[in-house]
């Protein structure tokens, strides 16, 4: 998609959501809002199914692969001591002996989420 069309996209969808959110604000059912608007409430269905597209399509995450190119440690005993990583409702417990690649693998994975 060339720029001029994607920017159009956007507006459109901007647009879309100021509608949505004056909808919601005015308390009133689609119908009734709808008709005050002089818009149907098939026209409203099918961009309210488009702003929720975008918004699934901004939130998917790219998967980064971890175990390609590292090659895996073993899990760590009681006595190796175990470095623990928290945030945004993950943990991840490693081994301190964990390699600077595998380190890095990980962290780019869970600044991604």
């Amino acid at each position: 998609m060339d720029k001029i069309t994607e920017a159009k996209k956007q507006v459109k969808l901007r647009n879309w959501q100021m509608m949505y959110s004056e909808y919601q604000a005015s308390g009133q059912t689609v119908r009734r809002w709808c008709e005050e608007k002089n818009l149907s409430t098939k026209t409203f269905y099918y961009r309210l199914r488009k702003l929720r597209e975008a918004t699934i399509k901004q939130e998917q995450h790219e998967i980064v692969p971890v175990r390609d190119s590292v090659e895996e440690k073993k899990a760590p005993t009681a006595n190796t001591g175990v470095i623990r990583i928290t945030g945004r409702g993950i943990i991840a417990e490693l081994p301190q002996d964990i390699s600077p690649e595998l380190l890095t693998a990980l962290l780019k994975g869970l600044s991604s989420c």
